[in-house]
């Protein structure tokens, strides 16, 4: 799965983040769902592109989008992607105020395990070898997810 612009039906609304190339990496019963810096204009961009088929954009791991800004991460795109496990890249006591303490209370009444690198620093994710859909999170600790475990 790919979204993204190639110079045509650009967002212009903050622009550089808004038409950051989203990605989905797919292995086995695995997926991620890598967002960039979107914001909720290129959110709800990505939920019309692919509303007959909304099933594409479920992953297990979401990287969560523009670092948890106050702009991102809207409850529908949550709904919609339904992960188990999301990733926050952010700077510890940033400027920004970065990851939005909004945005975090919808990761947790998701019921979304949370690794945030500004808490816990460097976070790995592995697969592969392991029993299908199986992976390990990484970040202090040594997090494993199973195919049949709830968030």
């Amino acid at each position: 799965m790919f979204y993204g612009h190639l110079g045509k039906d650009l967002i212009s609304e903050n622009a550089i983040n808004n038409n950051s190339l989203v990605e989905k990496l797919i292995y086995k019963d695995f997926s991620m769902l890598f967002t960039g810096d979107i914001e909720e204009v290129a959110e709800k961009a990505i939920l019309k592109k692919y509303e007959k088929h909304l099933e594409k954009l479920k992953a297990t791991v979401l990287k969560v989008p523009h670092h948890g800004s106050k702009t991102s991460s809207t409850q529908e795109f949550l709904n919609v992607v339904n992960p188990r496990v999301a990733l926050i890249g952010v700077g510890k006591n940033n400027t920004f105020g970065h990851p939005n303490s909004d945005v975090l209370e919808r990761l947790k009444k998701s019921g979304i395990k949370l690794f945030r690198t500004d808490e816990g620093g460097e976070i790995n994710v592995a697969l592969g070898t392991f029993p299908s859909g199986h992976f390990y999170v990484k970040q202090n600790f040594l997090y494993k997810f199973n195919k049949s475990s709830k968030h």
